[in-house]
């Protein structure tokens, strides 16, 4: 049951989130900088993906299905961080962000 829950989790994560990392750096930032933060965008999710490879072996044998307990409260702030702190690119022009 454990190996299909964590199969959800990566395919949910996969199709609704880990994309907008890479998008909304390139499209809310100045043509000058935009290298520059998906640089930094790309290196920040390799890292927070090599983390989540690296923690989650170690934390099944330990804590057991509480970790889908913490993957759940992970996607639920990714949900509201992404409501209440990203802003929506259709509406707000590129020149307002300087």
């Amino acid at each position: 049951m454990a190996v299909v829950f964590l199969y959800c989790f990566q395919f949910i994560f996969t199709v609704s989130y880990c994309g907008l990392t890479f998008l909304y750096a390139a499209e809310m930032v100045l043509l000058q900088i935009r290298a520059a933060v998906n640089a930094v965008s790309t290196a920040t999710m390799w890292a927070f993906s090599f983390l989540i490879a690296s923690v989650t072996p170690l934390g099944f044998p330990t804590i057991g299905s509480r970790c889908y307990i913490i993957f759940n409260v992970i996607n639920a702030t990714i949900i509201l961080s992404v409501y209440f702190f990203f802003l929506e690119s259709k509406v707000t022009e590129q020149s307002s962000l300087r």
